[in-house]
């Protein structure tokens, strides 16, 4: 697949440059075509060799080339410039549609700057919170920005550097590291069972590291008659609240919505990649860390009272925890400038750029090659008058088009040369007084209607005739 041209200028800007450029080479061809096929003509006829009347139609397009072709039954201009003819027309009405619909603008992923946001380090420098909080801005934007990053179509992990931009899309420079949850399988329990039993018979089947004291969070439904609960999300640090080392979480989500029967809960193993920013795991209190941010979780895995968790709680538990060491380790600050880590003072993101399709390009290819033919036929033709001493004085003035035919037309009528296209305004074709319709002089300052008014029929007549003598 050809990848189209991409160009960081705003797409109108472009189709407006195609547009000029293929209305003013294709007028440019036209032109020095015309020229061409004149030249053509002056030769053959001043090698005596007779030139067909329908290839001194000059350069036709559109209705008038459709028009020539239908009458003529063969190629106005020959066969090679008809068929140019044919060419530029098509190429002039398909080069504007397909400027207008092709060029397009769209985004790309680039690199933007970054400016200031939650920024972390590959060291520990300076550590403010042993438990990093989740009430703070920071927690909302770096949540968010993954969001962002993934809908942009980039990369969802613990980032560098990370601020409110909505155009962010990360990619491998902005990537720290980040959790990965693998699914451990669902256990179903019965709606009467407790919270902790429901603990105690995850641990024995080894899908919590602990059985007392795990972070949860959970939501109480009672009324007068009954009490019952919902929403029920366990986490699990491996290490403890031990510093100094690194730690796994299990995690073990409420999958079914309130009264369903029986409750299923999710387990997930999560384990976080990136060596580089180990360190923040090592200074935290990994229990008292998770029992904090446990209570976030249901906000953003269920859709309110009553519902079931979304359809891919593990993908939501990475964001939180990717969240909770970006927290961390940019220290709940937003306002740090970017170190050399992540790319420097850039950050991933998507770039607005216009597309300028193969098809295009194509054309264009082909317009400029064809003005490049049409100038290099027009050289070698000036070279052969010059070489061939060619004599002007019977070629001119050479009907190759309108204005010239009508010359031709009244030089033929005078039956001599020396009638100048500026002089076609005083003629006019009318009825002469046999009946018949042909060319007639009108003078120089009234037009055919008053001049047949103020003289009659017969006056005109007299004024072809007085033209003959004038022009003698």
């Amino acid at each position: 697949m050809q990848l189209p041209l991409l160009l960081s200028l705003q797409s109108s800007y472009v189709r407006l440059a195609f547009r000029i450029y293929f209305t003013v080479v294709l007028a440019i061809i036209g032109f020095l075509a015309n020229m061409c096929l004149g030249r053509i003509s002056r030769q053959n006829v001043a090698s005596a060799r007779p030139r067909p009347l329908t290839a001194m139609t000059g350069w036709l397009s559109g209705i008038s080339l459709l028009y020539a072709t239908i009458k003529f039954r063969r190629l106005p201009g020959g066969f090679w410039f008809g068929t140019s003819m044919i060419f530029c027309t098509i190429v002039t009405l398909v080069s504007d549609y397909a400027v207008s619909g092709l060029v397009e603008t769209v985004f790309v992923g680039g690199r933007c700057p970054f400016g200031t946001g939650l920024v972390i380090s590959s060291t520990l420098d300076e550590m403010w919170w042993t438990v990093p909080p989740i009430n703070g801005a920071p927690y909302l934007v770096v949540l968010n920005a993954q969001t962002t990053s993934a809908a942009n179509g980039g990369l969802v992990g613990v980032y560098w550097k990370v601020n409110r931009d909505p155009n962010f899309r990360a990619d491998t420079l902005d990537l720290a590291g980040g959790w990965s949850c693998t699914d451990e399988g669902n256990t179903a329990f019965s709606p009467n069972a407790s919270p902790n039993a429901i603990v105690e018979d995850l641990y024995n089947a080894g899908k919590l590291y602990h059985y007392l004291d795990v972070p949860q969070a959970v939501t109480t439904i009672s009324n007068a008659t009954f009490s019952t609960f919902s929403h029920l999300i366990l986490l699990d640090s491996s290490a403890g609240d031990t510093t100094g080392v690194t730690f796994d979480v299990k995690a073990s989500i409420e999958t079914t919505p309130y009264g369903t029967n029986p409750r299923t809960m999710q387990s997930f193993q999560c384990i976080m990649n990136g060596t580089r920013i180990s360190w923040v795991l090592e200074n935290i209190h990994g229990q008292e860390t998770l029992n904090t941010w446990v209570f976030g979780l249901p906000a953003v895995v269920y859709n309110g009272v009553g519902t079931g968790a979304d359809r891919n709680p593990g993908a939501t538990l990475e964001e939180t925890l990717n969240s909770m060491v970006m927290v961390a380790g940019g220290k709940d600050y937003l306002l740090s400038t970017p170190t050399n880590e992540g790319g420097g003072a850039n950050q991933g993101c998507l770039q607005q750029m216009t597309s300028v399709p193969v098809e295009i390009l194509i054309m264009l290819g082909l317009v400029t090659v064809g003005l490049l033919l049409v100038s290099s036929s027009l050289s070698v033709l000036y070279i052969r008058d010059r070489m061939e001493s060619i004599d002007q004085t019977i070629t001119q003035p050479m009907p190759n088009d309108l204005v010239s035919w009508m010359v031709q037309a009244v030089q033929e009528y005078r039956g001599k040369d020396g009638v100048s296209a500026q002089e076609i305004k005083n003629w006019a074709f009318g009825l002469w007084p046999t009946g018949t319709a042909g060319i007639t002089f009108i003078g120089k300052s009234k037009g055919l209607s008053r001049r047949r008014n103020d003289l009659g029929e017969e006056g005109v007549r007299l004024t072809a005739c007085r033209a003959d003598n004038e022009y003698e």
